[in-house]
């Protein structure tokens, strides 16, 4: 090492020993001001503390877009995970990674739709499931009104009434017709391409939990999206936004998300009697 090298270490010693002294914070925009001046500003990118830095910032804007996007989410139950998964999607995003970016927004979807249907679907399901489904517009009245005789909500959500397992496709329909649609589908057109939005992004998670080749109709959509993955990026995320945002709207006007429990009526008042042991302990309780 030559002379002028130690003199120089020395100097970078010094430098940080003055950093460390209360009063001189001033000297580090100081001497990043003469850096940014006097090397390209690739090669400062480059360094592993400029890197370090970048990851933290972008690591706290995740953070706190993730907050906000759930911020007035009301199924409490579930929010802290949809936060989780939302910050994961975005860091996939950030890495190119579409099919983990697709299974990260997946799951945040797939959280609300098993949230809601095992709590307030599937126990009334066989009370709703007669009704008619789509509305027909009366122009009498100029209003969309619910028609005596049309599709029952059932094959609406089924399709196939020979198949009656609850899949995530079919749990997913009836959570849009309850709560997106908040059971106002004015036309089935409308309803199935939302549907088809979520069964497409449905597909691409499947890529990596697929045991078996997929059939003629997944192949398809996996054809269409492939190779404009870039443009999928905004629409499956224009898609949560929209589902999330809907869904949370129509919580209140449709099913209640927490049973209040009511306060026993007529109980007789509770007395100890004359017992006067009980009376010293209920004494002893009130100190």
């Amino acid at each position: 090492m030559t002379k002028q090298k130690e003199n120089l270490n020395k100097l970078v010693e010094f430098i940080g020993m003055l950093l460390e002294q209360e009063g001189n914070e001033w000297l580090v925009d100081a001497l990043l001001k003469v850096i940014e001046t006097k090397m390209p500003l690739e090669q400062i990118a480059k360094h592993s503390v400029i890197v370090n830095i970048h990851e933290y910032c972008i690591e706290e804007k995740i953070k706190k877009q993730a907050s906000e996007f759930y911020g007035d989410f009301k199924i409490d139950e579930i929010k802290p995970q949809l936060i989780k998964d939302y910050e994961k999607m975005e860091h996939e995003r950030r890495r190119d990674d579409f099919e983990n970016f697709c299974l990260s927004l997946f799951q945040q979807v797939e959280g609300v739709v098993n949230f809601l249907f095992d709590n307030h679907i599937q126990p009334v399901w066989d009370s709703k499931k007669g009704e008619i489904s789509i509305l027909k517009y009366d122009s009498t009245s100029r209003k969309y009104t619910r028609p005596t005789v049309g599709k029952p909500l059932e094959k609406l959500v089924f399709e196939d009434l020979t198949k009656t397992d609850w899949y995530f496709n079919r749990k997913c329909r009836a959570v849009l017709y309850f709560f997106f649609y908040n059971r106002e589908v004015q036309n089935e057109f409308d309803f199935n391409r939302t549907y088809y939005m979520c069964n497409d992004l449905y597909q691409v998670r499947n890529k990596n939990h697929r045991g078996s080749k997929p059939n003629d109709y997944q192949a398809k959509i996996l054809e269409k999206i492939e190779g404009v993955e870039s443009k999928y990026y905004f629409r499956f995320h224009g898609f949560l936004e929209d589902f999330m945002d809907k869904i949370n709207l129509n919580i209140p006007s449709t099913l209640p998300l927490k049973k209040v429990a009511e306060k026993p009526k007529n109980l007789k008042k509770i007395t100890f009697g004359d017992n006067p042991e009980l009376y010293k302990l209920k004494d002893l309780f009130k100190k």
